[in-house]
């Protein structure tokens, strides 16, 4: 069964979401961060997904204090990723209790430093993060076109212990209109041996079903739980029926 893993967005403290990465296009939601992990553990999920935009937009940790006490709240694991560009913010998130840590930026600024992250912490605890607009990843919290093709950028780490990978579909991202399936389905078809996760237009049950179809690992959502478009305390008993 695919793995859900709920996802919280944070500018200035406060839960938010974008639409397709756009600052300009914010929906802010008035329920603190710590609130919304504890709903998510009391609904039975286990790993919940933190990003730090105001981190990614101005390329260092912002909230990491915040994301650090977070931790605090036993029963789950949390990742994390946004604006992490060095690699001892990594050791210090990772020291403070943080299951795994995004990186995005540094992989493709500084290949060789991420390849040593891989190597010192392994698959497990450093997560690949590729935001990808039409094949071509982007940078600097979405607003800047990398130039390097997404196929590429993972045939590149294949042999430094990378496991899991972090798609987002910039386009499909807060439109509520459906994941990119096709675009999992040529990375996977790919990549067999890479632990995919979805990220990025999940709208319903629906899509779910799709994703775990394919043969999706996990599946991060976010604002189809703020919109009640899917609801987070049955959507597990659901799927878990589903694959019965």
């Amino acid at each position: 069964m695919i793995n859900i893993i709920p996802a919280i967005d944070l500018i200035q403290g406060q839960c938010v979401r974008l639409v397709q990465g756009d600052f300009d296009r914010i929906t802010t939601y008035n329920k603190p961060a710590d609130e919304m992990v504890i709903q998510y553990r009391e609904a039975g999920f286990s790993r919940i997904h933190i990003v730090d935009l105001d981190g990614a937009r101005q390329g260092r940790p912002v909230q990491k204090e915040l994301i650090k006490s977070l931790c605090l709240i036993k029963g789950l694991e949390i990742q994390t990723g946004g604006g992490i560009l060095e690699p001892n913010q990594v050791s210090e998130l990772l020291d403070a209790g943080l299951s795994a840590v995004v990186i995005g930026s540094l992989a493709i600024r500084n290949p060789d430093a991420f390849r040593l992250l891989l190597r010192k912490y392994g698959g497990e605890k450093i997560i690949l993060g590729a935001d990808v607009r039409r094949e071509s990843l982007q940078i600097n919290g979405w607003k800047k076109n990398s130039g390097i093709n997404i196929f590429s950028f993972l045939h590149e780490f294949l042999d430094e212990g990378l496991q899991s990978v972090i798609v987002t579909d910039i386009e499909k991202d807060g439109m509520l209109k459906g994941p990119g399936f096709n675009l999992y389905k040529t990375i996977l078809d790919r990549f067999p041996q890479i632990q995919l996760t979805a990220s990025g237009g999940v709208s319903s049950v629906a899509d779910l079903f799709s994703l775990n179809e394919l043969g999706i690992s996990s599946v991060i959502v976010g604002k189809a739980f703020y919109e009640g478009k899917i609801q987070a305390d049955s959507i597990l008993e659901i799927l878990r029926n589903h694959a019965c």
